[in-house]
């Protein structure tokens, strides 16, 4: 028999190993299909590890603790297998409209890549319930595991890519293999050498078939499609994948002028996992090279007002830096989230792009930046990084950019007379604008201006939009020079303060002049919230507390959107609504997973105490994932970027949950319990429910590590109290009822995670971060009273208990 050291050893490796896992192909699936399919890996995570208690509770001879071993290697063979074999499935969301098989596809998708998680389970879960009693040290070597499997990531994926990273994780889980093998089993050891020399080799040469194979309808598939067009190279790191590439589709101007017709400087493509396309321009040796520059709609604040002092939020390529530079802005302070990009143009592409990142650049989000106190005559934000066809595909992600707190910090580091100007791709129906603008003027009304409209001027081109927010009010001379920027370039006025019908709608004609209306009605006092509560899209201003700035649908209109976008039902998995279809399936399966046992194993059904189990462990699971996943959506902001994000708020609750959980071993459980720190648990939720969003925004300023080691002191408290329900759970169930429900309890925990998982995004966008903490202290209270139904768990101990 293996040692406790050993078991526990082998127990760190392969949580590490799934974690990390689970992290690399949320970041492999963000590259190669689209970003909200990366929800799809934890809803397949919880699944796979849930189905591993139900094969477990039907089936529990295959928990024996000797086949540890072989259950490691197998997963450590699962986790390249299956990886390889998912990367060629010809999946791709644009076909659904005309193959139905790809829906096929996303089943396949489940079950391939579940099958390392549910070996992943089976170990923990063996391990477990041969060690029921010391649940507290088995779970507490799982969570730590795991925290640190989502911390070495990171380093693993910048210094060996989405290929190398696959291998390196099966090499962690090896690790795990053989540490888990019983001592004597020689067979085993000789395979999992074997296994290991194999994965170094592959790790070394590191063969096509690792490679990330990218849908060919993302932004940078379709230019490399041109003739031409030339892949330069790839740049790969923990928070992104950037391409630079070479082809005639890279002519990037965004609303260029129809009245310019010389050529453009020579530009090279930039492009984030994979679509995102922008691009770095050459930096000319003559000013007149850049006159083109004149004739982009979002050079309109510096052709009217000052531009001493200029932020640029979200440069990416370069090419609003080049705007600043040609209107000889004094001081330019560049911030950009995507520290990759900021890299590779300040070093390889230094020449090439004239060093425009050389001085006064910083990697953050604009949000943190701002909170530092400078004002700015200009601050320029562009919404125009993404082709247009690419436009929809994020409806459930947070963007604290645009928020009515954002706006509200935007406006206030303005100097007097200064501008916040926002270009975006204008694409009908309209809605991105109209949600920037109902957001823009709930800020306003919160600063305490009642007439916000007399600080804003909108034009529009044949495909952009520019919105100006002045910090005073839009004077004779402002609406002058905003007539003549437009009358020149044959641009549209789409509104400033006295803007009559006649005056807009002249040169890029549309059908109607709808737009008009609605821009004017909803900036108009008296009639914005009809506007707002009337409009076929959501277009309700954005806050903090739901930032979810790109959900446009309206449950009540579907069948009227339907109709709008021309029959397409993509459209709506585009928008989002691809989640609500994953948690009915998740739903489903969930219940089939938790039945399925009582179902085959009929003479195993004990009375009340199994309805105790199924609600206690019910209430854990959603408890801890609705906490997860709102903390790590509110940490965003806090933390710069959703990878850090994930990273440190998963890192941090599951280590500390893993002390929680150790700790929770001194408790003895077995004689009743009551379930007391459930209690105090809920009161810390609601605690958190309560002020930690007025934490985060009080110390926004501080720098990025201080908000780090910040997060770290604020989370820990309550990620220990989250690790002690689960193991003393363990063990109280046991001492009452016997081994045989510890795999059907796991399953109903793995299974409600996933269903939580998914339901928290989904019940964000309604009652928020604060409300999802609400929600799961009342799941806490639910799981605190199971244990009060009937007093204490009663029933006969089953035979497997000797196993």
């Amino acid at each position: 028999m293996k040692s406790r050291l050993s078991l526990y050893s082998g127990i760190f490796f392969v949580s590490a190993a799934t974690l990390a896992y689970e992290v690399a192909l949320t970041r492999i699936f963000s590259i190669a299909l689209w970003y909200h399919f990366a929800f799809m890996v934890v809803s397949i995570a919880m699944l796979g590890i849930a189905a591993s208690g139900t094969f477990l509770s039907i089936y529990q001879d295959a928990g024996r603790p000797e086949r540890l071993g072989w259950y490691g290697l197998s997963l450590s063979l699962a986790i390249v297998l299956t990886y390889i074999i998912s990367n060629y499935i010809p999946f791709d969301l644009v076909k659904l409209s005309w193959d139905k098989t790809q829906i096929i596809y996303i089943g396949l998708y489940y079950i391939l890549l579940g099958i390392p998680f549910f070996l992943s389970g089976l170990i923990i879960l063996t391990a477990l319930r041969y060690m029921a009693e010391e649940a507290g040290w088995v779970y507490f070597f799982d969570l730590i595991g795991a925290s640190i499997g989502a911390v070495s990531i990171l380093l693993i994926l910048f210094l060996m890519g989405e290929g190398g990273t696959i291998v390196a994780i099966s090499l962690i889980a090896i690790a795990g293999a053989l540490l888990l093998g019983e001592r004597g089993d020689r067979y085993l050891r000789y395979t999992v050498t074997t296994v290991a020399l194999l994965l170094i080799f592959l790790f070394i040469y590191r063969p096509s078939v690792f490679d990330v194979r990218i849908s060919p309808y993302k932004g940078m598939m379709v230019a490399l499609r041109y003739p031409g067009a030339e892949h330069i190279k790839t740049y790969s790191g923990a928070s992104a994948r950037v391409d630079i590439i070479k082809s005639p589709a890279v002519r990037y101007a965004p609303g260029l002028s129809l009245r310019y017709l010389d050529p453009l400087p020579q530009q090279l493509g930039l492009s984030v996992d994979g679509g995102d396309l922008s691009a770095i321009t050459e930096f000319p040796s003559h000013k007149e090279a850049l006159k083109f520059i004149e004739n982009l709609p979002s050079s309109l604040p510096y052709a009217i007002g000052k531009n001493q002092d200029v932020l640029i939020l979200e440069p990416k390529g370069g090419l609003p830096v080049l705007t600043a530079l040609y209107y000889s802005s004094e001081h330019i302070d560049k911030v950009e989230s995507n520290p990759i990009i900021v890299d590779i143009i300040e070093k390889d592409f230094k020449q090439f792009s004239g060093g425009i990142y050389n001085e006064d650049t910083y990697t953050a989000i604009g949000r943190a930046w701002i909170k530092k106190g400078r004002r700015y005559d200009i601050i320029d934000i562009s919404l125009t990084g993404a082709l247009p066809w690419e436009g929809g595909a994020y409806g459930l992600v947070e963007d604290f950019r645009f928020t009515k707190e954002a706006f509200i910090d935007y406006y206030r580091h303005l100097k007097d007379g200064g501008y916040l100007s926002i270009t975006l791709y204008f694409i009908p129906p309209a809605r991105t604008e109209l949600r920037l603008l109902s957001t823009i003027m709930s800020a306003m009304d919160e600063i305490g201006i009642d007439d916000g409209r007399s600080h804003m001027a909108m034009i529009r081109s044949w495909n952009t939009i520019t919105i100006l927010l002045k910090r005073d009010v839009l004077s004779t001379n402002d609406i002058e020079g905003v007539r003549k920027f437009v009358s020149d370039r044959r641009f549209d006025i789409v509104y400033y303060p006295g803007v009559r019908d006649n005056e807009t709608n002249l040169f890029n004609k549309l059908p109607d002049n709808n737009y008009y209306t609605h821009v004017s009605s909803l900036l108009d006092p008296a009639t914005k919230q009809e506007t707002i509560k009337g409009y076929l899209f959501d277009i309700s201003p954005t806050t903090d507390e739901r930032p979810f700035f790109y959900h446009f649908l309206r449950f009540k209109n579907l069948l009227e959107t339907y109709r709008l976008v021309g029959h397409k039902w993509e459209y709506f998995l585009e928008s989002g609504y691809l989640l609500p279809i994953i948690l009915i399936q998740a739903i489903f399966v969930s219940i089939l997973l938790i039945i399925l046992p009582l179902i085959i194993r009929r003479e195993k059904r004990g009375s009340g105490s199994l309805l105790q189990v199924l609600l206690y462990f019910l209430g854990i699971g959603l408890g801890f994932m609705f906490i997860e996943i709102s903390i790590i959506q509110r940490f965003i902001l806090y933390l710069d970027h959703p990878v850090y994000s994930v990273t440190i708020v998963i890192a941090t609750i599951l280590f500390s949950s893993g002390c929680g959980s150790l700790l929770s071993q001194k408790f003895s459980v077995e004689k009743g319990w009551k379930g007391g720190m459930i209690l105090i648990l809920f009161v810390l939720t609601i605690f958190y429910a309560l002020f930690l969003k007025y934490i985060i925004y009080g110390t926004l300023n501080l720098s990025f590590y201080e908000r780090v080691i910040l997060s770290i002191f604020i989370l820990a408290p309550l990620g220990f109290l989250m690790g002690m329900p689960f193991p003393m759970g363990i063990r109280y169930i046991t001492a009452q009822k016997g081994r045989w429900l510890i795999p059907w309890a796991w399953g109903i925990n793995g299974s409600f995670s996933v269903i939580g998982s998914i339901l928290a995004v989904i019940l964000a966008l309604v009652w928020g971060f604060s409300g999802i903490m609400y929600i799961a202290s009342a799941v806490y209270i639910l799981a605190f009273l199971s244990l009060h139904l009937t007093g204490h768990l009663t029933g006969h101990r089953h035979k497997a208990d000797s196993a």
